[in-house]
């Protein structure tokens, strides 16, 4: 019924109240009575203590129509057996000797009973009301905790497949690149393997929390576009902007490397009057993404599926940081398309970048 601690408590307790209550009565009756009477009579008063609070008082509550009923029944019972079983003991105290005066059943004898009774029935109450309050405090607390835990593993979940998940158009390209390379430009050739092997190996390591270092992300970032001068011969014009005083946030995977592959996929990064620009700006409590590039003419049944990868990311955004936590505005502002996300940076000091080792850090499978 109770487990070790609450057995201790309780017994301090009932220590307490007990030693209190004979040394008041004794003090004003000038007397105290045997150690055996208040053995009895306290364990009788605490036994229909327990059985109003954790038997009749249940069951009282989950009552309704005819059952209530059955309740009072059952709570007659019990105090017409508190009253025996005080009756009875009297009688056998006075039967061994330890009470002196003998029993009288009057009126004065049962309003005394009656007042313990409703006495302990009200403390019975009291404690059954406080027990149930904490239990459902403690078990909406809990309910929270695995709901937050089960959030927090989605989320994970969602960002280890996301990773999982780098763009297959950019794995195509880039092989295709490769092999091209192999013949023509060996030195560029393996560069490029090297660039994807880090970029895999990003994909397939674990996030813990669902986070991942800054740094990590950039170092994608950095890499997705060297491969692109790589494949076109450094005609692409990308410009990558970092403001950052400390290069330790935690940011969700593939966040920033989302945006930079949507500049990728529908910008028209070939003409080096109109480059593309990437600005990353740290700001006290938050971390600011900023993307501006020359939107690229493409045959309607090519441009369907633009801007699937941003829905996708604010979708991500949310389930991370609330809906209220964040800004992510973007949309075309003449030949111009412009991205600004901001994100809180604040929470990120609980972990620290030493539970995250770097790509570099980590030995690639050969």
């Amino acid at each position: 019924m109770f487990r070790d601690k609450t057995y201790r408590i309780h017994l301090l307790c009932w220590t307490i109240y007990i030693a209190y209550e004979i040394l008041l009565t004794g003090t004003l009756n000038g007397r105290f009575s045997h150690p055996l009477t208040y053995i009895f009579f306290y364990s009788i008063e605490i036994g229909l203590f327990y059985v109003h609070a954790l038997i009749i008082m249940p069951r009282l509550f989950r009552a309704h129509g005819s059952r209530y009923i059955l309740e009072a029944v059952l709570l007659a019972s019990l105090l017409c057996s508190y009253t025996i079983l005080l009756v009875l003991s009297s009688y056998f105290l006075e039967l061994v000797g330890v009470r002196k005066r003998p029993l009288t059943l009057d009126g004065a004898f049962f309003l005394y009973l009656c007042w313990r009774a409703v006495l302990f029935l009200m403390y019975a109450t009291g404690f059954f009301f406080v027990r149930r309050y904490i239990q459902q405090t403690a078990e909406q607390a809990r309910r929270s905790l695995d709901l937050e835990r089960m959030r927090t593993k989605m989320a994970q979940l969602e960002s280890d497949y996301l990773r999982s998940q780098i763009s297959p158009h950019l794995l195509f390209n880039t092989l295709n690149f490769i092999k091209f390379a192999a013949k023509h430009r060996p030195e560029q050739s393996e560069e490029a393997i090297l660039l994807l092997t880090q970029t895999l190996d990003f994909s397939l390591s674990k996030s813990q929390y669902g986070l991942i270092p800054l740094r990590e992300e950039l170092k994608q970032v950095e890499n997705i576009i060297r491969i692109n001068q790589l494949r076109y011969d450094g005609k692409v014009t990308v410009e990558l902007l970092k403001e950052l005083e400390v290069n330790g946030k935690l940011v969700p995977p593939i966040s920033i490397l989302t945006i930079v592959e949507n500049i990728y996929k529908h910008g028209d990064l070939l003409k080096e009057k109109y480059p593309a620009r990437i600005s990353i700006t740290e700001q006290q409590d938050s971390l600011t993404i900023k993307t501006e590039n020359l939107i690229a003419s493409y045959p309607d049944s090519q441009a369907r599926g633009r801007g699937s990868g941003l829905t996708n990311l604010k979708e991500r955004m949310e389930s991370f940081y609330g809906e209220r936590n964040f800004s992510l505005e973007y949309g075309k502002h003449g030949r111009y398309f412009r991205l600004e996300l901001t994100i809180p940076t604040t929470w990120n000091h609980i972990l620290t970048e030493t539970e995250f080792p770097t790509i570099s850090q980590r030995k690639l499978d050969t």
